[in-house]
């Protein structure tokens, strides 16, 4: 083989290798107490019948009215990031998972509380995923507004996926994502009890460089928010 050939060959090797590390979200689950407050939520994940598959990255943002209530998260959940803000109190808390082998993977997940509280889980499945890096960067943020800031991330690679999370206690709406995310109605969420509680939301879009992200918005009704942005 030429050296002009073996360029040529190289070049459709990682072609292939660009369309294999596609990162794809196979689906999303809620689970909310609703407007009553309670000390546990259980979750159903996606099911292997509904596209999810071993070694897929599981995230799961558990967003409550509380700025002081323990969260526990369910046995193999990794916390990755947390916010709380005391003002209005809010507190909005990471996790992630890489799945087993389906046979074995649990049918529910259970977070739990150290008090009743209104809160949501959303939990998301993302396929494609290197499961020796499988989150590159993260950052976190607070305020209060009825525009949501999630803050910039720096990317390491150009071939990912940015995933926001949005939580804010502006209960008269749900929360919309900038129109340049993805973000489906099973994965949004409120848990609600007259004028107090959280509305909570999920939403993504593929990275086409490295670098700076840049801040991700979304909009909700003017109540204090915590947002956490993930590559």
């Amino acid at each position: 083989m030429n050296f002009r050939s073996f360029i040529a060959v190289l070049v459709l090797l990682l072609s292939a290798l660009d369309a294999c590390a596609a990162i794809t979200a196979t689906g999303f689950s809620t689970k909310s107490t609703g407007s009553a407050a309670a000390t546990s939520l259980v979750v159903t994940p996606v099911s292997v019948a509904n596209g999810a598959a071993r070694a897929d990255l599981l995230l799961a943002q558990v967003t409550i009215a509380s700025s002081t209530a323990t969260i526990t998260a369910p046995a193999g959940w990794t916390e990755l990031t947390a916010v709380a803000q005391s003002y209005n109190g809010i507190q909005q808390r990471i996790y992630w998972r890489i799945r087993s082998d389906t046979t074995t993977e649990s049918a529910t997940y259970t977070w739990t509380f150290s008090s009743a509280v209104r809160g949501t889980v959303i939990l998301g499945n993302f396929a494609g995923v290197d499961t020796n890096q499988p989150i590159n960067a993260w950052a976190s943020g607070l305020g209060v507004d009825s525009t949501l800031v999630a803050a910039d991330a720096a990317a390491s690679y150009s071939n990912g996926v940015l995933i926001a999370f949005f939580g804010t206690t502006g209960v008269a709406s749900t929360i919309t994502p900038q129109a340049s995310m993805t973000s489906p109605a099973t994965a949004k969420t409120s848990a609600v009890s007259g004028s107090s509680g959280v509305q909570a939301a999920l939403a993504y879009e593929t990275l086409t460089s490295d670098g700076f992200t840049g801040t991700r918005t979304a909009t909700g009704s003017n109540g204090t928010y915590a947002t956490q942005t993930l590559v």
